[in-house]
C-alpha cells in the first residue's frame, strides 16, 4: 500500500522560509531540469521570483535543461530562457573554475538523484564540492528524496577502477540523499583538500527513508532522457550493466529503456526459461521482440538501430523484495551460458560500471550466482557504518 506522503524538498523548504540562506549573496546554481518545486516550477525561476541574485548556472550530463542524450559532451553557453551564463560540467571540464567561483558567494546544488553509483550527477556534486573547497566558496545542498527504496546492494568501488561513473569507494546502491552524500564526501576527505568545507544542507520535511518516486507527492520529472518513468528507475541499477557489452542492448531506442534487454541473436523464450533456475523474488520476465530506433533528444544511433532484437522485458511484481543488481547479474550469467560466443564485453566500461574486474572474471569463470554475489558484496560491511554516520533522516 502506497504511503500518503507529501515531501517538502530542500528547495521548497528554503522558499517557504523566505530564502534565508540565499539572500544578499551572489549565487551559482548547479542544477538541471529536475530542480523543480512541488508545483513544477523550475528552481531558478522560483528563486529569481523570490529575489535571489543568481549570477551563473552550471549544468551536469544531459545539460541544464536535460535534453542532451547520454555521453554527449556539452558546450558552455547562455541559457535561452533566463539569459544567464551556463557553464557545462560535462564537456571540456567537470568542475567550476577558480575564476567562475570568484564571482560567486555561494554555490548551490539541486539535482534529483537515482541512488546508483554510476549515475553521474553524484560525481558532479563531488567535483563542485572539491572546487568550492579549494577556493573557500561556501556550498549549499537543497536536498531531494531517494526515490528507489532503501536497499543497499552490490559492492563498494575499488578505486583502481575509478572513473566518472564511480570516483570513490561508494556502494553500488547506497540509499542516501544528495545532502547525505555531500556530508559523506566532506567527512571522508573525498574532496582532495584537508581544510574543513563550509557545507550546509537544507533538509527536507516529511521525508521517510525508503520512499519511492510515486510516494513523494512530487511531480515526476524524468531525471535523464532514458529514465522516462519511475519503473525504469527501479530496473536501472541492474540493467545498466548491459551498457558494458558491445553485442547486447540495454533497451535504448525503445519505449522501455532499461526495462527491456536483448540482441538480434537472442531468443526471449529460451532466456526466460533459463532465468527460472534462480527463483528470483519480485520480478517476472516476459519474452519480447523489439527494434531500437533513434529518438530525438533521447538517443542517437542506439545499438542495433533498426534491427529486430529478441530479449526480455522485466516486470517488477514486488519492489520491496526485488534486487535489481542480483537480477542484472543473473541475466548476464544466463546469457553467457546460452550464447557464449556471441556475448562480447566492453571490458573497460563494464569494469568501471561494476567498480571491479572481479564481477566480469567470476561470470566468465562460470561461478554460481550465490558465489558471485558473495564475492561482490564482501566489501559492503565496511561501508555501512561510514554511511550511517552521515544520515540526516
Amino acid at each position: 500500500m502506497q504511503r500518503k506522503t507529501t515531501v517538502l524538498t530542500g528547495l521548497d523548504h528554503e522558499l517557504s522560509e523566505g530564502c534565508p540562506n540565499l539572500t544578499d549573496q551572489r549565487i551559482g546554481m548547479v542544477c538541471n531540469h529536475t530542480a523543480v518545486t512541488a508545483q513544477g516550477e523550475h528552481a531558478v525561476d522560483a528563486l529569481l521570483e523570490a529575489g535571489v541574485h543568481i549570477v551563473r548556472l552550471f549544468g551536469p550530463e544531459h545539460g541544464f535543461r536535460g535534453e542532451v542524450p547520454d555521453g554527449i559532451k556539452i558546450e558552455s553557453d547562455r541559457d535561452a530562457l533566463t539569459g544567464l551564463p551556463c557553464t557545462s560540467l560535462y564537456g571540456q571540464r567537470l568542475r567550476p573554475t577558480a575564476e567562475e567561483l570568484k564571482e560567486i558567494d555561494l554555490l548551490v546544488y539541486d539535482i534529483q538523484d537515482l541512488g546508483v553509483r554510476f549515475y553521474t550527477y553524484i560525481w558532479t556534486l563531488r567535483e563542485c564540492m572539491a572546487a568550492a573547497a579549494e577556493s573557500g566558496t561556501p556550498f549549499l545542498v537543497l536536498d531531494r528524496p531517494g526515490i528507489v527504496g532503501s536497499a543497499i546492494e552490490g559492492n563498494v568501488l575499488d578505486e583502481r577502477f575509478s572513473s566518472f561513473v564511480g570516483q570513490k569507494p561508494l556502494a553500488w546502491r547506497y540509499a542516501m540523499t544528495p545532502g547525505e552524500l555531500a556530508t559523506l564526501y566532506s567527512r571522508q576527505g573525498w574532496l582532495g583538500y584537508s581544510q574543513n568545507m563550509d557545507l550546509k544542507v537544507v533538509k527536507m520535511l516529511n521525508y521517510q527513508r525508503g520512499i519511492w518516486a510515486d510516494e513523494t507527492g512530487l511531480p515526476w520529472i524524468a531525471p535523464s532522457p532514458n529514465i522516462p518513468t519511475p519503473t525504469s528507475c527501479i530496473h536501472y541499477p541492474g540493467t545498466c550493466l548491459f551498457e558494458g557489452f558491445s553485442t547486447v542492448t540495454e533497451g535504448r531506442g525503445t519505449e522501455f529503456p532499461f526495462e527491456i534487454v536483448g540482441a538480434p541473436f537472442v531468443n526471449g523464450e529460451d532466456w526466460a526459461k533459463a532465468m527460472e533456475q534462480f527463483d528470483l523474488e519480485g520480478i517476472e520476465f516476459e519474452p519480447a521482440v523489439f527494434t531500437p530506433r533513434s529518438i530525438p533528444k533521447k538517443v542517437d544511433k542506439p545499438k542495433f538501430m533498426d534491427d529486430k532484437c529478441g530479449g526480455l522485458r522485466l516486470v517488477c511484481s514486488d519492489r520491496s523484495t526485488y534486487s535489481p543488481v542480483r537480477v542484472g547479474i543473473a541475466l548476464i550469467k544466463t546469457l553467457l551460458e546460452l550464447y557464449p560466443d556471441q556475448v562480447v564485453f566492453r571490458e573497460l566500461h563494464f569494469d568501471r560500471l561494476s567498480g571491479t574486474d572481479q564481477l566480469r572474471l567470476n561470470l566468465l569463470a562460470g561461478k554460481t550466482l550465490d558465489e558471485i554475489m558473495l564475492s561482490l558484496e564482501s566489501s559492503l560491511p565496511g561501508f555501512l557504518p561510514i554511511r550511517e554516520a552521515c544520515l540526516l533522516y
